[in-house]
């Protein structure tokens, strides 16, 4: 008989009020007491509310207690702190991969302006290129050198284009595979635009891509970064340079932290809505000062007091 029994014995299934009792605390304070508690046969979670009724003495004849069901506002509230602890977690890994990413493209980029200088000086200095040329064939970039006609036709790739892409020099060198066919379908038109804007521009003599996808021989398509030189033989363009690096998984980081903070901002909006809508007192207080930082409409509503009443005097 739900009757005869105790709230401790119902909702706690106890023989005796647990030490977060609100009504045992409300008959020692004289004051309203609350308290929030998860009931794991139901898997819900529950406010629990004990307030006092007094006389005209001011003599405390018996007390109000209320229980109110706050399962959805506890999930969109937990949902909130995983997803914003994701977002930090994945946004500390994005800056590591950017770190990186930057360091690697500094010491490539330094690497594509010896090798510029080196054309000048190619016989006193075959074993540099050499040296450079190791460097890149153990690394995750590809150097490329294209030639200024319709599909850009492979002149010489480095010998770790099989390790990163997947095809072989050979399929490149003799015209096997198109470089201009691996981009995907929809970034091609940009990445052709790009060259013709900066190749046009007699000011320009290297530019950076904006990352676009190339398709790999297991038919995937990863994201690639790639600063490119133009060799003119006077106004006319002879052929391109450039260094391709993989960085998918930096960009796909971005993605994944684009599609949290959408998340994010739902959980948030979701945590609002029910806050602002709720017909019971809410607010939210500084957990060092006790005092409100926020308190709901009902708050207002329901205590006559304004909002600024309540933040500037709690």
């Amino acid at each position: 008989q739900v009757m005869d029994k105790k709230c401790y014995e119902l909702f706690h299934d106890l023989s005796e009020a647990i030490d977060t009792c609100p009504l045992c605390k409300c008959k020692k304070t004289g004051q309203t007491e609350s308290s929030i508690h998860y009931h794991e046969k139901s898997n819900k979670w529950f406010s629990y509310r004990s307030s006092p009724v007094k006389n005209e003495n001011g003599d405390i004849v018996k007390y109000i207690d209320s229980i109110r069901d706050i399962t959805e506002l506890k999930k969109s509230e937990l949902n909130y702190k995983v997803k914003n602890e994701e977002y930090l977690s994945l946004n500390e890994l994005l800056e590591e991969r950017n770190n990186e990413y930057q360091k690697l493209n500094r010491e490539y980029e330094e690497t594509i302006k010896r090798l510029t200088s080196l054309n000048k000086k190619q016989k006193e200095n075959e074993k540099y290129v050499k040296q450079l040329q190791e460097v890149i064939k153990r690394g995750p970039a590809v150097a490329f050198k294209w030639g200024n006609a319709p599909g850009w036709p492979v002149k010489y790739v480095s010998e770790n284009v099989e390790r990163v892409l997947g095809y072989s020099r050979e399929e490149f060198l003799h015209g096997k595979i198109s470089y201009a066919d691996l981009i995907h379908p929809d970034d091609k038109e940009r990445v052709s635009a790009e060259v013709v804007e900066n190749s046009t521009d007699p000011l320009i003599n290297n530019f950076n891509h904006k990352a676009y996808r190339l398709k790999i021989k297991n038919g995937k398509y990863i994201w690639v970064d790639d600063h490119t030189y133009i060799n003119k033989n006077g106004e006319e363009v002879d052929y391109f340079e450039g260094i391709i690096i993989n960085n998918t998984e930096s960009i796909e980081i971005k993605h994944r932290l684009q599609e949290n903070e959408k998340s994010l901002k739902e959980s948030e909006e979701k945590f609002r809505a029910i806050f602002n809508l709720s017909e019971s007192l809410m607010c939210i207080a500084d957990i060092n000062t006790f005092k409100f930082t926020t308190v709901n409409p009902a708050f207002t509503k329901i205590l006559g007091y304004t909002e600024d009443e309540f933040l500037n005097n709690s």
